[in-house]
């Protein structure tokens, strides 16, 4: 009995290969921005720290000196938000990317696969045709065989 064999099963492999490849490409963009906003998370907690301690500093007394600290360190605190949310968009946007070129991967993949489907089907018709033209002809010969030889006696 003849084997089946997909001719485009070398490129079903390598769609295979580049599906998994930007899986990976995909999750490590989204474990970066995960990163990301927890740095971003850190730093808005540390503002709330810094402006409660400010709070408390302002209800004791505080010197014109240190309260031109607090606000230098808030004004820094409020650009590395600013610039960890810039950078966190950016991630977001590469990330969007990557979603995309796996979603390609994975439509190119599933053509090759429905094209195999397809081609299973076929060598499964003509295997059956020829399975039965078999028995068909082993019918005939088996019944020339028998009846055959009587007409001939």
């Amino acid at each position: 009995m003849k084997k089946y064999k997909f001719s485009l099963d070398q490129v079903l492999e390598i769609r295979r290969n580049v599906e998994t490849q930007r899986q990976g490409e995909f999750a490590q963009a989204l474990h970066v921005i995960d990163e990301n906003t927890g740095i971003l998370r850190g730093i808005e907690e540390n503002q709330q720290r810094s402006l409660e301690r400010y709070h408390i500093h302002q209800q004791t007394g505080i010197q014109p000196s240190e309260c031109i600290q607090y606000h230098q360190y808030f004004h820094a605190l409020e650009a590395s938000i600013n610039q960890q949310n810039e950078n966190i968009e950016l991630l977001q946007e590469e990330a969007e990317k990557k979603r995309e070129r796996l979603e390609e991967a994975l439509r190119d993949k599933l053509v090759i696969e429905e094209l195999k489907k397809e081609n299973l089907r076929d060598f499964q018709k003509r295997l059956s045709r020829a399975e039965q033209m078999l028995i068909d002809d082993t019918s005939t010969i088996t019944y020339n065989y028998k009846f055959g030889s009587r007409s001939g006696n």
